[in-house]
Formats: structure tokens, sequence, C-alpha cells
């Protein structure tokens, strides 16, 4: 049996499938979680976030066009929920251990030592950057959106998200290098 994709369930949940709803509610779970909670660094937001994006998921679902990828237009709402509640809040405290996942494979102990170090430490620089160079790296490096789909999510043109990028990277590899 073939599995429905994600624009599949939408549609069917523009005529009010309830449960192809519950379905990508679970898939998106982890990476767009994860993507806000990277943007907003703190749990507890990211959570409502997750939430307020599913809730216009649902209100909205007649707005989506099955022309493009869901994914482009979940993360821009996402996007869009994070930076209004970062201009309007500012973050406590980084959340770095939330940041922290996935990494490079290691030869031995010592290596795996080493390598979690320098993972942390580029999500921890990760997090000080300007929110609008944090999405664009987390959405191009961590999720692998194009740039067009970046510039999309972001509602920049492809040029900003080059330029974002190349300074975000930029700053990532000194701090790295120190």
């Amino acid at each position: 049996m073939v599995e429905p994709t994600d624009e599949d369930l939408m549609l069917r949940v523009q005529r009010g499938d309830s449960e192809a709803f519950e379905v990508l509610y679970q898939h998106w779970r982890t990476p767009l979680y994860a993507f806000v909670l990277r943007l907003v660094r703190e749990p507890a937001a990211a959570d409502d976030i997750y939430q307020e994006t599913f809730l216009r998921v649902l209100r909205e679902a007649n707005r989506y066009g099955a022309d493009r990828p869901l994914s482009t237009w979940l993360f821009t709402i996402a996007h869009h929920l994070a930076l209004d509640y970062l201009r309007v809040c500012r973050p406590r405290e980084p959340v770095s251990q939330a940041l922290a996942g996935g990494g490079w494979p290691a030869e031995g102990p010592l290596e795996q030592v080493r390598q979690r170090q320098l993972e942390a430490a580029a999500w921890s620089y990760l997090a000080e950057l300007p929110p609008e160079q944090r999405a664009v790296v987390l959405l191009r490096v961590v999720h692998g959106c194009s740039q067009a789909e970046t510039a999309r999510v972001t509602g920049t043109a492809v040029g900003t998200v080059k330029s974002r990028l190349h300074y975000a990277l930029t700053k990532l590899r000194e701090r790295l290098g120190q």
C-alpha cells in the first residue's frame, strides 16, 4: 500500500477529514517544532507556536494550493508566527540542550566527545544569530529546503537568502574556529 503524500493528506483535510489532519499534525511534530524552537529558543513558546500553526492550517485549509509543497506552506506559517513572537517577546534563556541532536559519525570515544562538543557549540552559536539569519540556516542547512523554498518561507528574495546564509555561515565558522 502506498502511503499518501502530505499534499494528498492536506487535500483530504480541505474536505474535512480529521484523521488526515491528525496524521499531518503528528508527522510534522518533530521537524516543525524543532524549527520553531531553534528560532524562539523557548520550549513553551515553540509549543504554542506549533499549536497555532496547525490551528491556522485547519482554519485556512482552503488557502493551500496543491501546486506547492505542503512543507513550504507549513514553514511559512510557523516562521511568521515565530517572528511575531520575537517582535513582542525576547527569549529569556538559551536552550542549547534542546538544540543538540544529530551529528557526524565518530571513530572512537574521544572523537565522539569532541564532535558532540563541537556540535553543541555550533547550536549555541546558531542561537546567537539574528532571527532572520538563523531562519535561513535552519531552513537551508538543517531542513534541506531549496533557496527558492527558503525565499518563499521567509518572504524575501533568493539573493537575500544567499546573503543571509553567507553572513550566518561566516559568523558560525569564525566562532567555531576560536
